[in-house]
């Protein structure tokens, strides 16, 4: 959720941006509701209304009972609450000319482009993002560093090539090849202590976790 990922003491929340089947921002992961829901069927099958009757708090924690899934708007809300705190937003295939320049439109319209940065694994949606909204950073996703891969981010213009921390630790070079492209590297998914600490002594840009409060506790402590 992020608001808790905020309230953790998060730099940048991390979310995955799917449209509802009337073509509105939703976040989430699962291409189902099932998951993190009480309601069952396909987020693109579904109307954004009927995806927000539904409880997805209950399965986290009963404290967040009732909760409904957050639409990009709350989260676009949650950052203009909180001047500090930055968004890794990433889209998750399909999308639609329309309801993606609806969205991209969203962020314009709050004035929180410079905050943003939306990418994701697909080269096709990244283009697509780069001609609604050019003034927007980009960044792309890859489990890979191969030549494809960097030719994407030639091609896309991309200022992050975020890649699992899986490869940079077995492969370091990759970071030292994506630092000397100009671009940042923001790595995902580690949860671990002993990953962050390789991480870092890599010389990351960012680490993207499912645990933002042991990590924030964990660099506080590595700091002090």
């Amino acid at each position: 959720m992020p608001a808790l990922a905020a309230s953790a003491g998060a730099d940048m929340i991390e979310i995955d941006l799917r449209p509802t089947g009337d073509g509105r921002a939703l976040v989430i992961h699962d291409a189902l509701v099932d998951r993190t829901s009480a309601g069952t069927g396909a987020v693109g099958e579904l109307t954004a209304d009927e995806i927000q009757a539904f409880d997805a708090g209950s399965w986290f924690d009963v404290a967040f009972a009732g909760t409904p899934m957050p639409m990009l708007q709350d989260v676009l809300a949650l950052m203009e609450r909180r001047p500090g705190l930055d968004l890794l937003l990433e889209l998750k295939e399909p999308w639609g000319r329309e309801p993606l320049a609806d969205a991209l439109a969203q962020i314009s319209d709050a004035g929180l482009g410079q905050r943003v940065l939306v990418q994701s694994a697909s080269v096709e949606l990244m283009s697509m993002v780069r001609a609604l909204a050019p003034g927007l950073r980009r960044g792309f996703l890859t489990s890979t560093y191969d030549q494809e891969a960097q030719a994407a981010c030639a091609e896309l213009e991309v200022v992050a090539c975020n890649t699992r921390f899986t490869l940079l630790v077995e492969h370091p070079e990759v970071l030292a090849a994506i630092h000397a492209a100009g671009q940042q590297c923001m790595a995902w998914t580690a949860n671990a202590p002993g990953e962050w600490a390789a991480l870092m002594d890599l010389g990351v840009d960012g680490i993207i976790t499912d645990r933002p409060d042991h990590l924030a506790g964990w660099l506080s402590g590595r700091a002090g």
